[in-house]
């Protein structure tokens, strides 16, 4: 459920990207921890063109982009959707961590117009999580 304020920060314009480790340094437990609260996150954002935008990346070895910020911009339930049931790689793809390529990918793919950004156009702030 909602809080308050989570509520009234929904309604402010903002662009997210949610960065999530899902490497085997990660437990099964704390990786389910964090599906359920990106979930719920989501759940209580207002999606939307002009409201909030969300991107979603995971990372280990190698970095995955499941969506940029002009994706589901009006369809929050298969954002969550994508979040609950992606793949988690396994293998040695899931041996390491590299944070730095994940936020390489933010820099250099997420945060771009053509990509949902609108800091240019409109000056909405950016967070990553």
């Amino acid at each position: 459920m909602c809080r308050p304020t989570i509520s009234d920060c929904a309604q402010q314009q903002c662009d997210v990207l949610f960065v999530v480790d899902v490497s085997n340094s990660i437990s099964e437990d704390d990786f389910m921890l964090q599906r359920l609260f990106l979930k719920e996150i989501v759940q209580c954002f207002n999606m939307s063109e002009d409201v909030i935008r969300v991107a979603f990346v995971t990372f280990a070895r190698i970095r995955y982009i499941h969506f940029f910020l002009n994706a589901h911009l009006d369809d929050p339930d298969t954002a969550v959707d994508v979040i609950m049931n992606f793949t988690r790689p396994t293998g040695a793809d899931s041996m390491e961590t590299n944070t730095a390529k994940a936020f390489r990918v933010a820099r250099n793919m997420i945060f771009k117009e053509v990509n949902g950004d609108r800091i240019i156009k409109v000056g909405a702030p950016y967070t990553v999580v």
